[in-house]
């Protein structure tokens, strides 16, 4: 219960060094961990479209060579090359071909990727020789290679694909997880934080109350009152002031008389009194016991006088 003042001295007044402080280092540290936490799940958002895209690379690379297993084992087992057939090889080596050359852009720092392509390109170089053998009509030879080398380089790529697949699959799954973990455990540091901010700001808030202010009238105590006077004191730009004291007569026989809980009421009724009278830019402090005194800033004699 005191008036509040504008200007400076209000300023002055009205600053709680120790909170904002808490406030700026709590939020900043809340900026920077949120912050932080954001770069990690967009990266990890962003693994896990890659890991996607690439299990995208690896079916369309598996089909191609399937089709062009077949093609080639199709013209083998017929012992002859059409021109038709040729010509569908021809665009399927093409496809396999940029199909290798673009993940291994897109990819150039997988090694589970960088294996699969080197042995998609050796089948795919296989079975090319392969199919000029069939070309030329050296059947027995174009059998050996196949037995040879193709067919165990295909179930080799097989086996390499289908693992590649999978780890791709898994990582992206690992990785959305993670990113949803990280930003559940984010919301719930931030809101630890925040809460801890709060309790902290409430515990220096009251604390701050309690060491300025009368705790029954709720007045500006002692302490208050003397750094308020020091204040204004010191503010050269301020006017004439005026300090008045105020104690109660025989205070003590109503304590005795009707117990201090009608003399409680008693200060509580003088304080409401005196604060009612005062102005906005005054200062009304209860020192101690039943004894009051008013800063009264800005007012000559006539004016502390009047008050």
């Amino acid at each position: 219960m005191h008036k509040h003042t504008s200007g400076p001295l209000a300023r002055r007044r009205a600053r709680r060094p120790r909170a904002l402080t808490s406030v700026a280092v709590v939020g900043t540290l809340v900026a920077v961990v949120l912050a932080c936490a954001a770069v990690g799940i967009v990266w990890l958002q962003h693994h896990a479209d890659e890991r996607r895209s690439s299990q995208l690379a690896l079916a369309d690379l598996e089909l191609g060579i399937t089709e062009l297993r077949l093609l080639v084992g199709s013209a083998a087992a017929l012992g002859s090359l059409s021109a038709e057939t040729a010509g569908e090889a021809q665009l399927l080596g093409t496809r396999i071909d940029r199909t290798i050359a673009a993940a291994a852009r897109t990819f150039p720092g997988d090694g589970e990727m960088a294996g699969t392509l080197d042995a998609a390109q050796l089948l795919r170089e296989t079975m090319r020789a392969e199919l000029g053998l069939v070309a030329a009509r050296s059947t027995e030879r174009a059998d050996e290679l196949d037995r040879d080398r193709v067919e165990p380089a295909y179930r080799s790529f097989k086996g390499r694909i289908d693992g590649a697949r999978a780890a791709a699959g898994k990582t992206a799954e690992d990785a959305v997880s993670l990113a949803g973990a990280g930003a559940l455990g984010v919301l719930v540091a931030a809101g630890g934080i925040l809460i801890m901010l709060l309790l902290r700001f409430r515990t220096a808030s009251r604390r701050a109350r309690e060491a300025h202010y009368d705790p029954l009238t709720g007045l500006a105590n002692r302490m208050l009152f003397a750094e308020r006077l020091d204040a204004a004191l010191a503010d050269r730009r301020g006017g004439p002031m005026a300090v008045l004291f105020l104690d109660l007569d025989d205070f003590k026989v109503v304590n005795d008389s009707l117990g201090h809980a009608a003399g409680d009421q008693l200060l509580l009724e003088t304080g409401e009194r005196v604060f009612g009278v005062s102005r906005n830019t005054d200062t009304v402090a209860r020192l101690g016991g039943d004894e009051f005194a008013f800063l009264v800033e800005n007012t000559g004699n006539e004016g502390a006088q009047a008050f």
